[in-house]
């Protein structure tokens, strides 16, 4: 275009439009590619949480200059957290079967955020509890529960008798019937449905004979529970009138025959002066209990007949236990010696075997058990240990008593698998 031209035409535009000629129009006119910037709109969002990192986000809108668009952009700044999280875990898992463990963590500031989180599982190597277990039966039974394969019963085991107990004890402990139907005999498969189900119904398929002797088995699968679970709910379920009247003492005695909690406990314990075993437990349970460093009017809270006891433990003073005679004398001498771990006090009971027997069968002791002189006598306490402790896994608190049985590996297999389901059913355990 000649350079007249554009002169002319630029003039026009002006007198035309009475204002000056944007600076893009002109540079469209001129071939100019320099274009004049312009500022978009912005809305600033408000700034979010700061982490703990020290990073604190914000959303902008902006709308542009230019074409109008709309869009949205991140801003960061650095920031000084208001919250820090604190992680506390816990102890790790057993190592399970598919070869991991896990383990709970827990912020102790409640900061709310799932940042800086310590691991919560990893891998490990699996070793099956049930491994040292010699006896074939016992170690089916194990595996079969530990991994919860009743596939085991059949895989492991060729006699069907054996078979039979296998799938029988896998269907009570998780309270299943899968592992019932592939027991052949029909009797023992429809008992094993009626108790693993809860299910008196199932002893009708029985034959008439048969079903009275099935109904209470139901009903001691409901007492078995309210042990276990030291829920005497369980309880409320049976029908037998004199099953049930058991099931509730049995679990209210259960439950409150653990002395590890408090001393009130102590005033819910059978006493029976008749009955030796009941009156030491009651007795061990106020020796546990007593804080030395309380005074002596700690006694008066406790029964008439422990008073001699606690006295002499509190102000540790032996004439207290001299005032008794016979057994309560050895007695007494024996809590003092647990009490302060002073073997010596033993010394002074009529029979030093006895107070040593004492300590370690009633006090959960079994190391006292070896300054026993009978050699008779110290394997009876040993062993009494070891069945206290198959019966009463919540008193006992056991690490490997089962390592305490010498000489005898039936019983040892025993122990450890009943250990081990124990353990399972107790505290939860899952390999």
């Amino acid at each position: 275009m000649d350079k007249w031209l554009l002169a002319v035409l630029t003039t026009a535009l002006i007198i035309f439009s009475g204002c000056t000629l944007r600076d893009d129009l002109i540079n469209t006119l001129t071939g100019d590619e320099t274009v004049q910037e312009c500022e978009d709109t912005i809305i600033y969002g408000d700034w979010g949480f700061c982490d703990s990192s020290g990073i604190q986000p914000r959303i902008n809108t902006i709308t542009s200059c230019i074409n109008g668009s709309i869009f949205q952009q991140v801003e960061i700044r650095n920031c000084v957290p208001s919250c820090q999280p604190e992680w506390v875990c816990g102890e790790w898992s057993n190592c399970r079967s598919s070869g991991f463990q896990t383990r709970e963590c827990v912020d102790n500031n409640a900061c709310n955020l799932i940042v800086n989180i310590p691991a919560l599982s990893r891998a490990c190597t699996f070793v099956n509890p049930c491994d040292e277990i010699v006896d074939v039966l016992k170690k089916a039974q194990c595996y079969s529960i530990v991994l919860n394969d009743y596939n085991k019963c059949v895989s492991m085991l060729t006699n069907e008798e054996d078979k039979t107990t296998c799938l029988f004890k896998h269907a009570e402990h998780y309270l299943t019937t899968a592992a019932c139907n592939l027991i052949n005999d029909s009797y023992n498969r429809n008992i094993c449905k009626a108790r693993a189900g809860l299910n008196r119904e199932a002893c009708n398929v029985l034959a008439p004979e048969y079903r009275d002797d099935c109904y209470p088995l139901v009903d001691y699968m409901y007492v078995t529970l309210a042990s276990q679970k030291l829920n005497p709910t369980y309880c409320n379920y049976i029908e037998d009138e004199d099953i049930m009247d058991d099931c509730l003492a049995d679990s209210n005695y259960n439950y409150y025959s653990t002395y590890k909690n408090n001393i009130s406990d102590c005033t819910n314990l059978w006493y029976d002066s008749e009955a030796t075993s009941l009156y030491q437990t009651v007795r061990a349970c106020y020796v546990y209990h007593i804080n030395k460093l309380e005074d002596a009017s700690v006694c008066s809270t406790t029964p008439s007949w422990f008073r001699n006891d606690c006295n002499a433990i509190v102000n540790y003073n032996l004439s207290y236990c001299y005032d008794l005679s016979g057994t309560n004398r050895d007695w007494c001498l024996a809590n003092m010696m647990y009490y302060y771990n002073n073997t010596n006090l033993c010394r002074e009971a009529s029979s030093s075997d006895d107070c040593f027997y004492t300590i370690g069968y009633w006090f959960r002791e079994p190391d006292y058990c070896n300054y026993i002189s009978s050699e008779s006598k110290r394997n009876f306490c040993t062993t009494s240990y070891v069945n206290y402790c198959q019966g009463n896994f919540y008193n006992c608190y056991p690490e490997d008593y089962c390592d305490l049985i010498i000489n005898d590996q039936t019983k040892k297999d025993t122990c450890v698998y009943n250990l081990i389901i124990d353990e399972m059913i107790y505290e939860g355990k899952v390999w």
